[in-house]
C-alpha cells in the first residue's frame, strides 16, 4: 500500500531528487523563466520550480513531448502539496510498502474548454491506479498513478516519467479529437480568434549564462563530412541570400534548436533559396532533434531532416543518415 509522505522538507528533498536525477544527461533550453531539461531519445521535457502567489508557495513541475514553445505545449503538471493542509493539486509524493519513494498524479488534466476529470482519465488511461493511505490515516478519495521512482537511476526516473506524460498526451490527443468532432461552429470567425496581447512589458534580470556559437560548429562538421564522400559543395549566394551548403542536388540549412522560430525560418529560407535558384533541390533541414510531430508536414513541403549529436563541444552526424540522404537526387 502507498503512504503519502507530508513532511514538508522530506517532500521538498523528494521533489529536488527527482529534478536532479530528471536533469541528469539532460540537454537545457531556456524556458518558462528557467531552464528546461529535454531528453532525445525518450521524447520529453520538464521544468521543476516553486513559485509564490497570494495563497501560499506552491509547485510547478510541467512536462512536455514537443522542444519549443513551452508554455503551449505543456502537457501535464505534476505538483505535489507543499502540506497536508492544502490539497487542491494533482501530486502527491508516497512510500510504497519497500520503502520506496514515488512521484503520483491523481489523474486529472486540464484543456482549454474542457477538463479530462478523474473517471474520464481512469476510463481511458493505460496505467493501473492505486490507492493511497494520507497522512491523516484516511485512504484518499482517488486512486493515483506511479509517475516516476524516486529512488530509482536517474535514466529509469525519465523513463519513467516520459511513459506518463506519453499517456497523457495520448489522452489529450484523443479528448480533443473528440471535443472538436461535437462542437458547434462558431457564430462568426473571431470565436476561433485567440487575440494577441498589445502594449510593452518588462523582462526580468537573468542571471550570467555561458553562451556558444554551435552554428559555425555544425556547419564546419557537416561541410567535412561531405567533402569526405567526395561530393561538390558550396555555400555561394544568390544576390543577398544563400543556403548554409549547396551540393549540386541538395541545400542545407543548419539551426542550432527546435523553437518553433528557427523551425519556421528554417523551411521559409529553403523554400525560398529553391524558388531563387530556379530549379528543384533535395531540401534538408539539418536538426539537432528529430521533429516526429511535423513529419507530414515536412513530407508535403519535399524537406528532409538530417539530426546531428552534439557532444562536449563536438558535432557529429549518422554516417548512414547521411550516406543515404547523399545517395538519393
Amino acid at each position: 500500500m502507498l503512504r503519502e509522505i507530508a513532511d514538508r522538507r522530506a517532500v521538498k528533498a523528494a521533489v529536488g531528487d527527482w529534478r536532479r536525477k530528471f536533469s541528469h544527461g539532460a540537454r537545457i533550453f531556456p524556458g518558462l523563466s528557467g531552464d528546461i531539461y529535454w531528453h532525445e531519445a525518450p521524447g520529453v521535457w520538464g521544468r521543476f520550480t516553486r513559485y509564490r502567489k497570494t495563497s501560499g508557495e506552491k509547485y510547478w513541475n510541467v512536462f512536455g513531448r514537443l522542444p519549443f514553445r513551452f508554455r503551449s505545449n505543456i502537457v501535464v503538471e505534476v505538483n505535489p502539496p507543499l502540506s497536508s493542509t492544502y490539497r487542491n493539486v494533482v501530486g502527491l509524493v508516497a512510500r510504497d510498502d519497500d520503502g520506496k519513494r514515488w512521484m503520483l498524479h491523481r489523474g486529472h488534466l486540464h484543456m482549454s474548454g474542457f477538463n479530462i476529470d478523474a473517471e474520464r482519465f481512469r476510463r481511458s488511461v493505460r496505467l493501473a491506479s492505486e490507492p493511497v493511505v494520507l497522512s491523516t490515516g484516511d485512504v484518499a478519495p482517488y486512486e493515483y498513478y506511479r509517475v516516476a521512482d524516486l529512488d530509482d537511476w536517474p535514466e529509469v526516473v525519465v523513463l519513467q516519467t516520459a511513459r506518463f506524460v506519453d499517456e497523457c498526451a495520448r489522452l489529450r490527443t484523443m479528448y480533443a479529437n473528440r471535443s472538436e468532432r461535437t462542437s458547434h461552429t462558431p457564430k462568426s470567425g473571431r470565436a476561433k480568434l485567440s487575440p494577441e496581447l498589445t502594449g510593452g512589458y518588462s523582462l526580468p534580470a537573468q542571471e550570467e549564462r555561458d553562451a556558444y556559437r554551435w552554428h559555425a560548429d555544425v556547419w564546419a562538421a557537416l561541410a567535412d563530412r561531405i567533402d569526405a564522400r567526395g561530393v561538390a559543395h558550396s555555400n555561394g549566394r544568390v544576390g543577398r541570400f544563400g543556403p548554409d551548403l549547396k551540393t549540386p542536388a541538395h541545400l542545407f540549412e543548419i539551426k542550432s534548436d527546435t523553437a518553433a522560430s528557427s523551425v519556421q525560418q528554417g523551411i521559409g529560407q529553403l523554400l525560398l533559396y529553391e524558388a531563387l535558384l530556379g530549379r528543384r533541390f533535395r531540401k534538408v533541414l539539418v536538426l539537432p532533434a528529430p521533429l516526429p510531430a511535423f513529419s507530414g508536414v515536412l513530407n508535403k513541403l519535399k524537406i528532409e531532416v538530417l539530426t546531428y549529436t552534439r557532444k562536449g563541444r563536438s558535432v557529429s552526424f549518422s554516417e548512414r543518415e547521411l550516406a543515404g540522404l547523399l545517395s538519393r537526387t
